[in-house]
């Protein structure tokens, strides 16, 4: 097996901040390298579209079982092929969420130690969210996503930083008059940036319009911007990805231009 790059660093991380055991670490690590055995590098992958076309390769669903679909992947699958092939999955995306978090290292977090601690909120909600499930209602946003979200940043920022947060607030726009949106969740403090977190699925066109909105309502403000999408079951979802990862790329270019006020943006997946 190719040794997966920062092999040594990711264990500590697996230690450290998600209190793996070393058997559970062991078994993550022979997972990752057997992915990256059969697909080449993964650095290579996670740069080119954050592993997105390797986990849709690698997803089997309860349906497929049922039909006993065969798995016609290049990965080899012993024992039964539903919970061998979540199992890759899972590593993957943990090792996606790592290499997200030591990229912010080697570039800085938007915002410093403002923007790490939204990341590591982020990553909180990463240890308490099934990616096994495939869709949500609004109902479950509000409940699975958005309020234990509030309470992990709140942990992070609430005293450290003196941020309130909250949500279903109207923005003030125009001649101090309210309008009919409304923030998902937002963070404000004193003399620091206002954090803004939208919570959509993998939608390239609703993430466009509401960020064009965002930065409307904060032109006067600095701004940390946070995309956090969910799965739905579109028809056409695997598309709508790809069309995602694409609009991201843009706005992370548009964000890098916008310098007074400074406004910052991140994003982060749950699937």
């Amino acid at each position: 097996m190719t040794q997966i790059a920062f092999k040594e660093e990711f264990i500590n991380w697996l230690k450290d901040f998600r209190n793996y055991e070393d058997s559970t670490i062991k078994s993550r690590i022979g997972n990752i390298e057997r992915i990256q055995d059969v697909y080449g590098s993964l650095i290579e992958q996670y740069r080119k579209d954050n592993f997105e076309n390797i986990l849709h390769q690698l997803t089997y669903t309860k349906a497929d079982e049922q039909k006993a679909k065969k798995y016609t992947g290049p990965l080899t699958v012993s024992g039964d092929t539903y919970n061998c092939l979540a199992t890759y999955k899972s590593a993957l995306r943990l090792y996606g969420v790592f290499l997200s978090t030591r990229e912010f290292k080697e570039t800085g977090f938007p915002f410093g130690e403002i923007g790490e601690k939204v990341n590591r909120a982020l990553s909180r909600l990463d240890s308490t969210i099934s990616k096994k499930k495939l869709s949500y209602t609004q109902k479950e946003v509000k409940k699975l996503i958005i309020e234990p979200l509030i309470q992990y940043l709140d942990d992070e920022l609430g005293i450290s930083e003196q941020y309130t947060f909250c949500t279903e607030m109207n923005p003030i726009f125009n001649s101090e008059k309210k309008n009919k949106d409304r923030y998902d969740i937002i963070g404000m403090s004193k003399d620091k940036p206002v954090i803004v977190v939208e919570v959509d699925t993998h939608r390239s066109d609703q993430i466009s319009k509401k960020i064009i909105s965002r930065l409307a309502f904060n032109e006067d403000k600095e701004l940390l911007y946070v995309c956090l999408l969910y799965p739905n079951l579109h028809e056409k979802r695997d598309s709508e990805r790809k069309e995602c990862i694409k609009y991201i790329d843009y706005i992370n270019s548009l964000f890098g231009i916008l310098t007074t006020p400074q406004k910052r943006f991140m994003y982060h997946t749950l699937y």
